[in-house]
């Protein structure tokens, strides 16, 4: 016992009187430390940067599909203006389901513009039921979106998991 206390003793004293040797592990723990910390704090800076750019175009989605009656080609356009950098930051699960959504979008324009009521001249070969057959599979579409949006989209956007 006596023996590991001489020890001790005489290691504190080479710290104390030559403490260079003992500067110099310390100091490369500590810059080691440093840099870990640096690491760790840029690599959660790149994720919520990605967050960000990842949830404007979940909302441009989801505003997308909640005004799905109001859609007209303006809007269809707008939307491929938000949802363009999905391609960047989302795979190809989410951008199929963005391009399959401007797909629905495009159709429901379209039979929207071929649509005419009662008091609206028909043109030759028109058929109303067909029309209005078209437009309510779309609107029909549109509305079993709204409850898959956060679905599709929640496991880009957890920032719970590591």
């Amino acid at each position: 016992m006596e023996n590991s206390l001489e020890a001790t003793i005489e290691f504190l004293k080479s710290i104390v009187v030559n403490p260079e040797g003992f500067l110099t592990p310390l100091i490369a723990g500590i810059t080691v430390y440093i840099a870990y910390q640096q690491y760790r704090t840029n690599k959660l800076r790149v994720k919520f940067e990605a967050f960000d750019r990842r949830f404007i175009v979940y909302q441009a989605v989801k505003k997308f599909i909640v005004r799905f009656n109001g859609l007209d080609d303006e809007l269809v356009v707008m939307f491929h203006q938000e949802t363009f950098e999905a391609q960047f930051f989302y795979p190809s699960e989410i951008n199929d389901y963005i391009k399959e959504i401007a797909t629905h979008a495009r159709d429901f324009c379209k039979y929207k513009r071929e649509y005419r009521d009662y008091n609206q001249v028909k043109p030759e070969g028109y058929d109303h039921q067909n029309v209005v057959s078209k437009i309510q599979k779309e609107r029909e579409w549109f509305a079993k979106q709204i409850p898959l949006i956060n679905k599709k989209f929640q496991k880009y956007l957890d920032l719970t998991k590591p």
